[in-house]
């Protein structure tokens, strides 16, 4: 990473990217173990600047050895703020591992007073934000150089640092390459102008990111396919651990609180077809119960000890959940002049039940509790549980026919009143 004031200013229109809010990672595993070979992770993205730019000739073919696609963007004297663009479109591909080298030209504005430290902190969070929204599911990102002089550049280095490594562990998202660790004492690195890497030095850089990279093979995969809304929330996608043929589970969060461990156990060929040896029970379909409005929603699969040293990211969402019930009128019945409507109702607001009117011929006959046992409704809706069913009767009917409709009550307030359902009947 450069350290001279370079007279280049790469100008890119920044692209508005979404903005999630994550939740803290789940506890990491224990510490990992060496990488034995080829694994899930073929295709890698890597942004940098000047540093990453003179030594793409040594990484590419470092990564290539490996069994890796490298795809590398690169220019000298770039801030992070300017690469975010570069980040978004390269994480939208969603590759396997997302390498990031920025931070050491961020430490002239800093410096300089351009930028404000809660700027910066900002910026750091953005981009790893930027990456996790589509699921990569590891992100190494190489901390700034120092220029080990004890002056301005070293000490916001350090900030910037550690600032790096606190929201990679806070995120789930993968391990800090300590490059100002790794290169101190080693003059021989570095070029005269203390910045740019000597072939040796190119090399040692490459084997760092190698030596991260192979940590991430060893955690967990996988992708969060679907967050929908409808009756609640629901969550589906795949997981897997290459350590392991168990299943693997996933932990939910939902704007910011942990809402449970789940197993990602059900059934997916696809995951089979796509990796030769793992099973096709890696699929998961998750019904949560939320109340209405914007959500975000966060996965995370949970790596198997002993190995790994994350619980990677599947991915979030932001997701709006409206709060008007659904349901159906299953059947309308007569036996003589008594009609029996019947179906089922439920609140996404809520799992108690909810209240369900009769209207013959546009005339409101009555209303009941739509908490009948319905066992179908359990195993569709787990969150919400069987109680949602209904059955209302009406006697006195005069002949002819008749049309009987059955309307939902929202039970919060938020949301219409919908229809269920309309069915014709005729008394004879």
């Amino acid at each position: 990473m450069t350290r001279r004031r370079l007279s280049l200013v790469l100008c890119l229109l920044l692209v508005v990217g979404p903005t999630i809010s994550l939740s803290a990672s789940p506890t990491a595993a224990a510490p990992p173990v060496p990488y034995e070979g080829p694994t899930w992770m073929a295709r890698l993205a890597m942004v940098g600047d000047s540093m990453t730019w003179t030594s793409v000739d040594t990484l590419k073919p470092t990564f290539r050895s490996e069994w890796w696609r490298p795809a590398v963007f690169s220019y000298p004297g770039v801030r992070t703020e300017t690469m975010r663009d570069q980040i978004r479109a390269m994480a939208a591909d969603r590759p396997d591992a997302f390498v990031v080298q920025l931070g050491g030209m961020d430490t002239i504005d800093l410096i300089s007073g351009t930028r404000s430290w809660a700027w910066e902190q900002g910026q750091i969070a953005g981009a790893i934000a930027d990456i996790q929204f589509w699921g990569v599911p590891c992100v190494v990102w190489v901390g700034a150089n120092e220029n080990f002089d004890g002056g301005p550049i070293d000490f916001w280095s350090r900030q910037i640092n550690a600032e790096i490594r606190h929201q990679l562990q806070l995120r789930g998202a993968g391990p800090f390459a300590d490059w100002t660790a790794t290169a101190a004492g080693h003059p021989e690195y570095f070029l005269p102008d203390g910045s740019h890497l000597t072939a040796t030095g190119r090399q040692v850089y490459a084997n760092m990111i190698r030596d991260e990279l192979r940590d991430c093979a060893r955690n967990p995969r996988g992708s969060l396919d679907a967050v929908q809304p409808g009756v609640g929330l629901r969550v589906a996608g795949w997981a897997y651990d290459p350590d392991t043929n168990a299943a693997t589970n996933v932990h939910v969060y939902v704007d910011g609180g942990f809402r449970g461990s789940f197993t990602a156990n059900t059934y997916r060929p696809d995951v089979a077809a796509a990796f030769p040896g793992v099973s096709p029970n890696h699929g998961f379909d998750i019904n949560l119960l939320v109340g209405a409005g914007a959500h975000d929603v966060c996965v995370y699969a949970i790596n198997a000890p002993p190995y790994g040293f994350t619980h990677p990211t599947l991915g979030c969402r932001r997701v709006v959940v409206g709060g008007t019930p659904i349901g159906f009128l299953d059947s309308v019945s007569r036996v003589g002049n008594n009609v029996t409507a019947s179906g089922w109702a439920i609140d996404p607001d809520t799992a108690s039940p909810v209240n369900v009117h009769l209207y013959v011929d546009g005339v409101f006959q009555g209303q009941s509790v739509a908490g009948n046992t319905r066992a179908d409704l359990a195993a569709a809706f787990p969150a919400y549980g069987a109680n949602h069913g209904y059955s209302m009767s009406i006697s006195g009917l005069s002949p002819g026919p008749h049309q009987v409709c059955v309307w939902a009550i929202n039970a919060v307030g938020a949301g219409v009143n919908p229809q269920l359902g309309c069915r014709s009947v005729t008394v004879p």
